[in-house]
C-alpha cells in the first residue's frame, strides 16, 4: 500500500474526462460494472502508470463497484494482480462478481444494525415490561388506492405507551425484544387490530388491515393457528387481513418459511412484501413465495428529489415487473404531491405517506376517510416531477412496444403538462417536439432522439428548480 500511494497509482482525480479510460476505478464508478486492466505493460491508456506498477510489484487491476440497497454505487473495491490478466478468467470474473454481492449486502446489513442505537439492561427491561403491561398501541395509516383515489387498506403501526405517558416508536423498542416480545408484540396487536376493524364495520366503513409480521414470528410453529384462531373469534373472513413481511430480511431455515407461508396462502390470508428493493433476493422470492401485493422501498422513493430520473426509472421498472406477476403495487413514502401523482402515472396500485395520510389513533380514522379526497388524472400531470414519469411512461412504451410514435398533445402526458403550465413556446417545449420528430423519423433507438430526449430532461429538471418530489409543508 504505501508502494502504491508513494508511486501515485491511484492518482486523485481532478480531470475525470482525462482519467477516464486511464483509471478502472473510474471506469468503474461510471459503468457501475466491472472493469479491469488486463496489464500495465503493453497498455497504451495506462503508459504513465506502467513503471510505477511495476516498480510496486503490480502488473493487473480490478475494480468492483460496492452498491447500496438502492442500488447506488457508494464506493469502489480495488484488487491488484501479481500477474498479467489474472482477473480474466472466467473463474476469476465470477469471483469478482461474488465478492462485489458480498461486500455489498454486508455494508448494508452494517447500515441496518446501526439504525439502532445499544440500550442499556435497565431500558430493555422497563420496555419489555410495559409489553407485558398491555401498554401496546395501535396507530394505522391509511393505503390510498390510487386508481379510485380511496382508502380500503390501512396499515396498523405499533406505540408502546411508556410510564410518562409518551409514545415509543418501533426504532425505540425493537432492539430490547427477542424472541418471546416479538411473538407477544405480534399476537396482542393482531387481536386489537381485528378489534378495531370490527369497531368500525358498526359504523358502516369497511377496512382492511395489514399488519407486520416478523420473521422469527413467521417460522413459529404455531404462528398460521394463532392468526386462524384469531380471525375465528372475531368473526371476520381471512380476506380482511393481510401480513407484510420484510423483503430486506434473510431466514436461515428456508422449508420453515415456506411451509408457513404456504399455511396462510390456504386458508386465504394475503401476504405482502414489505420494502421491496432495499434487499437482494426479491426476484427469486416474488416468483416462488405466495405475494399477492409488494410494496415498493421508501428509502427509495425519498431519493427522488436528489437523482429523479434514476428513481423513476428503477419505480417503473419494479411496478411492470410486479404486475407481470399480477402483484397490487403500493409505493411507500409518498411525502409529496408531486410523488402521489409519479407513483399514479408509473402504474403503481396504491401509495401510502405524509402526502396522503400521516399514522392516527384509530377514532381519527373514520373522520379523515370522510374529509379524505384525492385527484389524479395519470394523463394530465401538473408537477415536473410527474410529467418526467409520464415522459419515461412513453419512452419506454414506444421503445419496448415498437411503435413509431408522432407528435400529439393530446395523448402525450408532458405534451398536455405543457399546455396546461403554459410553458408554449419555452425550450423544453421545443425540445420535446423535436424528440417526437426524432422518434418518428430516426426511431427511439437513433442519437437524434436521444439528444432531444436529454434535452427534454434537462430542461424539466431546470423547471423544478431543484425541489422535485421534496416534501412540502
Amino acid at each position: 500500500m504505501r508502494a502504491i500511494d508513494q508511486r501515485q497509482l491511484m492518482p486523485r482525480v481532478t480531470d475525470p474526462g482525462t482519467h477516464a479510460q486511464q483509471l478502472a476505478y473510474l471506469r468503474a464508478w461510471r459503468s457501475e460494472t466491472i472493469e479491469t486492466t488486463t496489464s500495465y505493460a503493453g497498455n497504451p491508456a495506462v503508459a504513465d502508470l506502467h513503471d510505477a506498477a511495476q516498480a510496486a510489484g503490480i502488473r493487473s487491476s480490478a475494480a468492483v463497484p460496492l452498491k447500496d440497497a438502492q442500488g447506488h454505487v457508494f464506493a469502489v473495491l480495488i484488487l491488484f494482480g501479481r500477474y498479467p490478466g489474472v482477473f480474466e478468467t472466467p473463474s476469476a470474473r465470477t469471483f469478482l462478481a461474488a465478492l462485489g454481492l458480498l461486500v455489498s449486502e454486508r455494508q448494508h446489513e452494517t447500515s441496518r444494525e446501526q439504525q439502532f442505537a445499544p440500550i442499556s439492561a435497565e431500558r430493555r427491561h422497563a420496555l419489555r415490561d410495559r409489553l407485558y403491561r398491555g401498554a401496546l398501541e395501535l396507530h394505522y395509516q391509511p393505503v390510498v388506492d390510487l386508481r379510485s383515489g380511496k382508502p380500503d387498506l390501512v396499515e396498523a403501526l405499533a406505540r408502546l405507551r411508556l410510564e410518562d405517558g409518551t409514545l415509543a416508536s418501533p426504532a425505540e423498542f425493537l432492539p430490547g425484544f427477542g424472541e418471546t416480545e416479538l411473538v407477544r408484540l405480534f399476537r396482542d396487536g393482531l387481536h386489537q387490530a381485528l378489534t378495531q376493524l370490527q369497531a368500525w364495520d358498526a359504523q358502516g366503513l369497511k377496512l382492511v388491515v395489514s399488519l407486520n409480521l416478523p420473521p422469527a414470528v413467521l417460522i413459529h410453529p404455531e404462528c398460521s393457528t394463532w392468526v386462524q384462531q384469531a380471525l375465528q373469534e372475531h368473526g371476520l373472513a381471512p380476506s380482511r387481513l393481510r401480513l407484510e413481511l420484510l423483503e430486506a430480511e434473510e431466514l436461515y431455515d428456508v422449508s420453515r418459511r415456506d411451509a408457513a407461508m404456504a399455511a396462510f396462502s390456504t386458508f386465504g390470508v394475503h401476504l405482502l412484501m414489505d420494502d421491496l428493493g432495499a434487499g437482494y433476493s426479491s426476484l427469486l422470492r416474488l416468483r416462488t413465495l405466495p405475494f399477492s401485493a409488494v410494496k415498493i422501498d421508501q428509502g427509495l422513493v425519498r431519493e427522488a428529489p436528489r437523482d429523479p430520473l434514476r428513481v423513476i426509472g428503477f419505480i417503473g421498472s419494479l411496478v411492470r415487473l410486479a404486475q407481470s406477476l399480477d402483484l397490487r403495487v403500493i409505493v411507500e413514502g409518498l411525502e409529496s404531491p408531486a410523488l402521489v401523482e409519479t407513483a399514479a402515472i408509473l402504474g403503481a396500485t396504491a401509495g401510502q405517506g405524509y402526502a396522503l395520510a400521516r399514522p392516527m389513533p384509530a377514532a381519527e380514522v373514520p373522520g379523515w376517510m370522510q374529509g379524505f379526497e384525492l385527484r389524479l388524472d395519470p394523463q394530465h400531470p401538473q408537477t415536473a416531477l410527474g410529467a418526467l414519469a409520464g415522459h419515461w411512461s412513453w419512452e419506454h412504451g414506444v421503445r419496448y412496444a415498437g411503435a413509431r410514435a408522432m407528435h400529439d398533445e393530446g395523448t402525450c402526458a408532458l405534451g398536455s403538462f405543457i399546455v396546461s403550465q403554459g410553458l408554449g413556446g419555452s425550450a423544453l417545449d421545443s425540445a420535446h417536439r423535436q424528440m417526437h420528430q426524432a422518434a418518428v423519423e430516426h426511431g427511439p433507438e437513433s442519437a437524434q432522439y436521444r439528444q432531444w430526449a436529454q434535452r427534454v430532461v434537462a430542461a424539466l429538471m431546470a423547471l423544478s428548480n431543484g425541489s422535485m418530489g421534496a416534501p412540502t409543508d
